[in-house]
């Protein structure tokens, strides 16, 4: 062997003797290790991560990291204490910057049934300070390593807006781009999602549930991230690169004063498939994920946004699958006053519509209200009645003009006078020495937290359960708002340029836990236009109506994602009627908009759309009160482009088979489901009516179909 053949081969060996000892999971700097079910985590004597072993082959990820403050640093020992009757470790250390801010940071790592606990606390006395608290993992990433997060856009392209020009500001109108599929992995590269909404450019650079999974999917192994949505949850920031470095960043906590901030987050293994993080998190946090009113199931169907309170082709709109009007914000005085304070059922107040609905007068009653309410119940179908939290008025002024009412009792015929000659001007967000005001209807934003308007919208719900009884709910608007901080105020946790402030998210939180048990006592639903797409605000939440998915296609992602286990329903407009649209909403299970009689600025009654829902009606009612199966490896096709997803649904599972394009069939296999092979299978296809059969076998715990395709799908019904 020649001399540089023979260097060649020492390397050659030095690097896989090398690559073979860290993989071992034996590494020197391994001081302890805490065992769960199927992870082991690995920690050096800083409490630092030094490697996961998943399973119980203990396939190893090489992987490092711990928790980070910005420019602090360990000053003396670390104290460290592992008890091993519950094999857990605790790492405290004192830290310090150079501007003299001091804390104490503890690591916990505790092991559960079935994940690896990470709890970290930061407390720290003086002056009132903050820096951002991170979270960083580095993963020894090859070109094989893939990445999944709960993102709206893998590929970070941006959804094309397709309403007209003219009624939207340019920031509103992003770039062209296409719907992307939320549950497929990617290589790790160079990207930042945020964890809130606080203008439109992050739309579609934002993550909907705090998690990511590292998978190899060769050895089809992989570890999730969660951060627990149970926190006191502020802005987040997740920044990846394509070396493998994943950071979590937490920005705006109070620290100082004695106070102590707390993260709780696990890790866990699972197999290669975004299905199984995404499962496990669903069943840890099952709360943030079933809708708190179960009857919301019943809901679930397509849906509209219409004044019109006339009757209509009832038969018709049943077989389109439509179920749900969120009544359109065209009956209240002004906004944020839904209900005025009226004894008599008949007495009739002004409407304060933007647009007028064709032979609907401009006035109404609770008897009227209440009338189309019982008409929709008798037929099947369901109302839910407009509310929002963080929009006040109508054209408003500030400052306030002069009080109009002379008596007090007449205080909310202006919102004027309402707000700010009844104890209620505390509210108003300020941005800066003006109020920030909304887009619409010339409102101000408020502060859902404000004991004063808190208390007025706790009793708008009371009125709504006494006057509206046959309405099933409320649909709360523009949730936007949250990402906003009230600088009038103080939540005793955020930090905004170096003063207090209340998070909207943290008022939000506040007021749900009070509105939602009114609301679910009287067996009455809260569904949301969930435009913040942050997981734990919807904990009283149990449905999503999402408005802003034909401008932003990655809404119809984080609408999909954070509605798993609860009723979906998506606007719609004329631009979508076609397969690829309808099949979109099958694969991810969401309903669309109906074309109901007067929709506001959505789809309405036409030929087409008729046609279109009549066709694909019947294979969106097989999905009703559907529930995502995250099983891992649960569902695959073998056929080139399809997208097939499992629901579980009463009585059984749903299948929608999708995007075949010209595809005659394709082949499905079904598996880590208990009872395959007693289940009855039928088919339905868009614009057929009789139900077809499906050719299966069952082997070796796999039931594998064959399934006849038109227009490019199907829907399998597997009934029990």
């Amino acid at each position: 062997m020649g001399k540089y053949k023979l260097m060649f081969f020492l390397l050659l060996c030095s690097i896989v003797l090398s690559a073979q000892k860290v993989n071992s999971g034996t590494d020197k700097n391994v001081a302890y290790e805490i065992r769960s079910a199927g992870i082991t985590v690995q920690l050096n004597k800083q409490g630092n991560i030094t490697g996961i072993l998943a399973g119980d082959s203990k396939t190893p990820f090489v992987v490092s990291g711990g928790t980070l403050l910005d420019e602090l640093a360990i000053r003396g020992k670390i104290e460290v204490k592992y008890n091993q009757d519950s094999g857990s470790c605790v790492f405290t250390r004192n830290m310090a910057d150079i501007k003299g801010h001091t804390c104490i940071v503890t690591d916990r790592f505790i092991p559960t049934t079935n994940s690896i606990r990470w709890e970290i606390e930061i407390h720290s006395d003086g002056e009132i300070w903050t820096t951002p608290i991170s979270t960083r993992l580095k993963y020894s990433a090859s070109g094989n390593s893939r990445f999944w997060t709960a993102w709206g856009d893998p590929d970070d392209k941006t959804g094309s807006w397709q309403y007209p020009e003219a009624w939207v500001p340019k920031i509103w109108r992003p770039k062209l781009g296409s719907w992307q599929d939320p549950m497929e992995w990617r290589p790790l590269a160079r990207r930042t999602w945020f964890y809130q909404f606080t203008n439109y450019d992050m739309i579609d650079k934002t993550i909907c549930m705090p998690l990511f999974t590292i998978a190899e999917p060769k050895d089809d192994a992989a570890f999730t991230f969660v951060q627990s949505p149970e926190d006191t949850l502020l802005n987040l920031a997740l920044t990846t690169d394509e070396f493998g470095t994943i950071t979590l960043s937490r920005t705006c906590y109070r620290l100082g004063g004695g106070r102590t901030v707390r993260f709780s987050m696990d890790l866990v293994c699972h197999p290669a498939d975004s299905r199984a993080g995404l499962g496990w998190m669903v069943k840890r946090y099952q709360a943030y994920f079933d809708p708190p009113n179960p009857d919301a199931d019943k809901m679930a169907g397509c849906g509209a946004y219409s004044g019109n309170e006339e009757h209509f082709d009832a038969e018709k709109l049943r077989k389109m699958a439509f179920r749900v009007n969120w009544k359109c914000s065209e009956d209240f005085p002004y906004m944020g006053l839904f209900l005025p304070p009226m004894t008599d059922a008949q007495a009739r107040w002004d409407r304060a519509p933007d647009e007028i609905t064709p032979g609907k007068p401009l006035w109404t009653c609770y008897q009227t209200l209440n009338d189309y309410s019982l008409w929709m119940r008798s037929n099947g179908f369901y109302v839910l009645n407009y509310f929002n939290v963080t929009e006040y008025g109508r054209k408003m002024q500030f400052p306030s003009p002069p009080r109009r009412a002379k008596n007090d009792t007449d205080l909310w015929k202006d919102p004027h006078d309402y707000l700010f000659y009844s104890d209620r001007r505390s509210p108003v967000v300020m941005n800066g020495n003006e109020p920030l005001f909304s887009n619409c209807y010339g409102a101000l934003i408020v502060d859902p937290g404000d004991s004063f308007y808190q208390q007025h919208l706790l009793e708008q719900a009371r009125r709504h359960i006494e006057k509206l009884p046959d309405s099933y709910g409320i649909c709360i608007d523009r949730n936007d708002w949250l990402g906003s901080y009230n600088t009038n105020a103080d939540d005793g946790v955020s930090w905004i340029d170096g003063h207090p402030a209340r998070s909207l998210f943290l008022s939000w939180k506040d007021l749900m836990s009070k509105l939602g048990p009114i609301m679910h006592e009287a067996g009455k639903v809260i569904f949301v236009n969930d435009c913040a797409v942050r997981l734990e605000t919807l904990r009283h939440i149990d449905g999503i109506y999402s408005e802003w998915t034909p401008g932003f296609q990655s809404y119809f992602s984080y609408s999909a994602l954070l509605g798993l286990r609860k009723p979906v329903m998506v606007w719609t407009n004329d631009g979508e009627l076609n397969d690829a649209y309808f099949q979109r909403c099958l694969y991810l299970g969401i309903f669309p908009t109906a074309p109901y009689p007067n929709n506001n600025h959505c789809l309405r009654p036409s030929a087409l759309a008729d046609s279109m829902f009549l066709d694909y009606g019947p294979l969106m009612d097989a999905m009703r009160g559907k529930k995502w199966v995250l099983e891992p490896h649960c569902v695959e096709t073998t056929t080139r482009d399809i997208k097939v997803n499992l629901f579980e649904v009463p009585g059984g599972y749903a299948l929608p088979v999708t995007f075949g394009g010209k595809a005659e069939s394709a082949i499905v296999r079904i598996r880590n489901i208990s009872g395959l092979d007693k289940l009855k299978l039928t088919l339905l296809h868009p614009g057929e009516d009789l139900e077809a059969p499906v050719v299966s076998t069952y082997k070796d715990g796999v039931l594998e179909l064959v399934v006849p395709l038109v227009q490019g799908c199907g829907m399998v019904k597997l009934i029990k």
